[in-house]
C-alpha cells in the first residue's frame, strides 16, 4: 500500500520536498519522491520507532541548473509533524555545505504536488536552496 503524498520543508531552506512511502515490513518504509522547488528526484527511507520516524533523504542531481546532490536525515515527531535534522551537498560548501543543521516541518501538498513541473526561477528569485543552486534576482 501507497502512503502520502506528504510533504515537507526543510527550513532554513526554501526547498518543498513531495514522499510517497511504501513499507516494508515492520517498521520501515522506503519512499520516493522530488523536490518541488528544482524538479530533483528524491529517494528516501523512514523508520518508524515509538513516537517518531527517522527519515534520511538524498537527491541525485537537478536535472537543469547549477545545483548538486545533497543528502540529509530528521527525527519527526508523529505528534507535531516537525524535528531536527541535518543536510550536506556534495562538492559544494553552497545550500546544506558541509553540514547544516536542519528543522523538517510537514506542511500541506501544494495541488500538482505530484505531476506539475518545478517551480519557475522567479518564483525561486533570492531563496535559500538546499542543493547549492542560485537563481537570479527578479529585475
Amino acid at each position: 500500500q501507497t502512503l502520502g503524498p506528504y510533504c515537507f520543508q526543510p527550513t532554513p531552506f526554501a526547498d518543498v520536498f513531495v514522499f510517497m512511502f511504501t513499507s516494508n515490513g515492520a517498521n520501515h518504509l522506503s519512499g520516493t519522491g522530488r523536490n518541488l522547488n528544482v524538479g530533483g528526484a528524491l529517494t528516501s527511507t523512514a523508520i518508524l520507532s515509538g513516537a517518531s520516524a527517522t527519515i534520511s533523504f538524498n537527491s541525485i542531481l537537478p536535472p537543469t541548473g547549477s545545483g548538486h546532490s545533497f543528502m540529509g536525515s530528521a527525527t519527526i515527531s508523529l505528534a507535531t509533524g516537525t524535528g531536527p535534522g541535518r543536510c550536506e551537498t556534495v562538492n559544494t560548501t553552497g545550500g546544506c555545505g558541509l553540514g547544516t543543521a536542519i528543522t523538517m516541518t510537514m506542511t500541506a501538498c501544494p495541488p500538482g504536488a505530484l505531476t506539475d513541473p518545478p517551480l519557475d526561477d522567479a518564483a525561486l528569485a533570492g531563496k535559500r536552496l538546499m542543493d547549492g543552486s542560485t537563481r537570479d534576482p527578479v529585475q
